[in-house]
This record gives structure tokens, C-alpha cells and sequence, in this order.
């Protein structure tokens, strides 16, 4: 995969009449770091009683992200990499991989037209831990929002730009390539997508839709305004034809395919002394109702009884099918950070909840930054709720970070 990548890069590159006319501006940077995670299991979990799961308690995460920028002085041109390369270890087993995260070539053939080809990681939307219009984004992490350990990779698109009477509108062509395939590589899906901005009033607004096989029919809109000095507000909305998910229906597990609207309101203020707080409530049409919840925590039942029994067949399939922050339609996130001590100590809260249940996960966070180019950090994720929630039903009882990253 890589080599077919370094091809396509080489072609772009000096296939552009001019490209190597001067001398372009090289840049390299990036991390590496280490982070080791406790994640005892809880016995107490009807997914896991008595961690008949076997957790593993301890497992480690080593990893490395290289970028390279290649600039002309004129920008009229630029190539992006981005190598991620990890080892993820557990008692069990260990996993090494290298993964281009993205590789591609723009270029500015006139005023009014932008291209690229290649794999890049897109950020459509405004909200800060879910983008219901992010239909080409890396699926976002509510619990790690900011991809503290850059592992989001970019999809493969084609992607025109257009800059035609104050609107920016961006078409893409995302086919989906199986680059591994053992006999060859083969085009799985293809999908489109479009998005259409514009400020207007001081107000963000952005137009989108999306489709085709390899991406989900759906329309939508985000806006985002900043008031006065310290105040942002944002929104999302999108609209979804056909997503397929299976649900627990008459004891059983079956795919439905149906429409759903998806709803993000949002906001952050900034407060003298580095202090920044972000507040959104976030609704998918997509997520379990409380009825369909209900049979969902029958099976579960259930499927324990199996287990008593000697068979734990059932009770691995409602595991598999269990995906926090899935399992109910209205969720709400809250963020807490502060910059203090001349910049060298970072404390975060993060809060998200799920508000048909109450049940909630509690992840306070402390980095600090020994050294411009090195920092060390905390993170403590608590999760609250009874056995018949949501995050009650997760397998692990809580969760602890410990990291260390290098940059340069």
C-alpha cells in the first residue's frame, strides 16, 4: 500500500507543468510517545459478570506520527504525509502496524480552482465531540476529542474546490480501495460528497450532502458564530436516508434499515486566565429507544443465564453488539480546561452523559509540559451509573492513562 501511494505522489508531483520550476520549502515534524492503560474488568457488568471476559489489566500503546510538508514559496502547490507507525500490547498478544494516514497533492490551477488527490483527513463540521455532517471525517472519539495520539486516518478521494461568489464549494470522489487484497487491489465502494460554505451576517454556514454506496445518503447543515470576544455557539444538523444497524428485535439480533436525524448544539466560552469551558447536547435518531433498550437488557439477562449453563455464546454476541454512547438517542458533553503555571501545567474534565439514564463517565486529565518538546500526562476515566445503564454495562470498571510524548 505504501508503494502504490509513493507512486501516485511521485506522478502528481511532476506531472504539473512548473511544479519543480523553484525550490520548495521542506518541513518535518511530528511525535512519538508511549502510553500505558489500567483497565481492570467489572464483575459487576451484565456483559461481564465476575470478568468471565478475562480483561487484560494492563496493556501499553507505543506509537509514532512523521508529517512532511512540501511548499513552494508561491503555495500554488503542496504535498502532505502523514506515517503513523504503532505497537499495541497486551498480555494476550502484541500488534505492530505502519499506516499511511494520509498522503496527497493539491494544487491551485487558477483563482477560483483548488484540486488534491490522495488520502487526507477531513474536518467537516463545527462541533467539538460529535459531527452529525462529518460524513468523510475519521470517526470521531467523544472521550478523546482532540486525537491526542493522532491515529485518525484520512479516506481516498479526489477532491475539487470552487471559489465562485463568496461561497467555497468542495466536490469529492471517495472510492474505497481494498489495497491489501490478496489477489490484487480491488474498488469496493464509491461514494461522493459535497459541501458549500459561506459567511454570511458573521455566521458560518456550511451546506452538505453525500452519497452513493460507499457513503451514507444524507444532507445537512452546520453554523457556528463567535459573540463578542470569548463566547462561540454552533450547531448541526443532518439528515440520514437509509443507515443500516442491527437492533434487538423479538430476542434476536437484525439489521433495519431506516431514516434518522441526527442534532448537535453547542458552545464554549473562554474566561480570563486560559480557562475554556464547552458545553453540547448531542440527539441520534439512530440510537437505541427506550423500548428497544429494554429488550437489549432482556437479552442480556438472558444470555448471563447461558452462561450459568455452560454456554457463552449468547452473552459474546450482545458484547459485540454493544457500543457505548450508541445505546440511547440524547447524550450531553461537557469540557473543563485551564492553562496555569506559565503555561507548563494543563488540567481538563471531561464529562459526557447519557440523559435518558443518568449514567455518566467522568474523565479528569492533568498534562504537563517538562520540557517544550516533552510532556507527560494523567487521565482517570470514572464511570457512574447502576447495572441496568448504559455505561454500567461497560466491561471495564475504569480507566487510567498514563503518557509521555515527544514532539519535534
Amino acid at each position: 500500500m505504501l508503494r502504490s501511494f509513493a507512486w501516485v505522489a511521485f506522478i502528481a508531483l511532476f506531472a504539473c507543468p512548473g511544479v519543480m520550476a523553484e525550490t520548495p520549502d521542506f518541513r518535518l515534524f511530528g511525535s512519538v510517545g508511549n502510553e500505558t492503560h489500567l483497565t481492570p474488568g467489572n464483575p459487576s457488568s451484565r456483559l461481564n459478570p465476575g470478568d468471565f471476559l478475562n480483561i487484560p489489566t494492563v496493556s501499553n500503546s507505543l506509537d509514532f506520527n512523521l508529517f512532511t510538508d512540501v511548499v513552494p514559496e508561491d503555495k500554488s502547490w503542496k504535498f502532505h504525509l502523514k506515517l503513523r507507525g504503532a505497537n499495541d500490547w497486551n498480555r494476550d498478544n502484541s500488534v505492530s502496524k505502519i499506516e499511511v494516514g494520509e498522503l496527497n497533492y493539491s494544487v491551485s490551477l487558477a483563482s477560483w480552482l483548488d484540486v488534491q488527490a490522495g488520502r487526507s483527513i477531513e474536518r467537516w463540521g463545527t462541533g467539538y465531540a460529535w459531527n452529525p455532517t462529518g460524513v468523510v471525517n475519521p470517526r470521531k472519539n467523544p472521550s478523546d476529542p482532540t486525537d491526542r495520539r493522532d491515529r485518525y486516518q484520512g479516506v481516498d478521494n479526489v477532491q475539487v474546490d470552487l471559489f465562485v461568489r463568496d461561497w467555497n464549494v468542495t466536490l469529492l470522489a471517495v472510492p474505497e480501495i481494498d489495497w491489501d487484497g490478496r489477489d490484487g487491489k480491488h474498488l469496493l465502494s464509491t461514494g461522493w460528497a459535497v459541501r458549500a460554505y459561506r459567511l454570511v451576517q458573521g455566521i458560518d454556514l456550511s451546506l452538505s450532502a453525500s452519497g452513493g454506496n460507499g457513503l451514507p445518503n444524507s444532507q445537512g447543515v452546520s453554523v457556528s458564530r463567535v459573540v463578542g470576544n470569548a463566547l462561540e455557539i454552533h450547531a448541526e444538523i443532518a439528515a440520514f436516508q437509509d443507515s443500516v444497524r442491527f437492533r434487538p428485535i423479538d430476542g434476536g439480533w437484525m439489521p433495519q434499515t431506516k431514516k434518522h436525524v441526527d442534532l448537535l448544539l453547542g458552545g464554549q466560552y473562554t474566561f480570563p486566565r486560559n480557562v475554556n469551558v464547552v458545553v453540547e447536547y448531542y440527539h441520534s435518531g439512530n440510537g437505541l429507544d427506550s423500548v428497544e433498550w429494554t429488550g437489549y437488557q432482556h437479552m442480556v439477562t438472558g444470555a448471563g443465564q447461558e452462561l450459568i449453563s455452560g454456554n457463552p455464546v449468547p452473552l459474546l454476541i450482545d458484547n459485540l453488539y454493544y457500543s457505548v454512547l450508541t445505546m440511547a438517542r440524547d447524550y450531553a458533553f461537557g469540557r473543563f480546561y485551564w492553562l496555569f503555571h506559565h503555561d507548563k501545567l494543563e488540567a481538563e474534565v471531561l464529562v459526557l452523559a447519557n440523559l435518558r439514564d443518568g449514567s455518566s463517565l467522568l474523565r479528569p486529565g492533568i498534562y504537563w509540559k517538562i520540557h517544550p518538546n516533552w510532556s507527560l500526562y494523567w487521565l482517570q476515566s470514572e464511570l457512574l451509573g447502576g447495572a441496568s445503564t448504559e455505561f454500567g454495562h461497560l466491561q471495564v470498571s475504569r480507566v487510567s492513562d498514563f503518557g509521555v510524548r515527544y514532539h519535534f
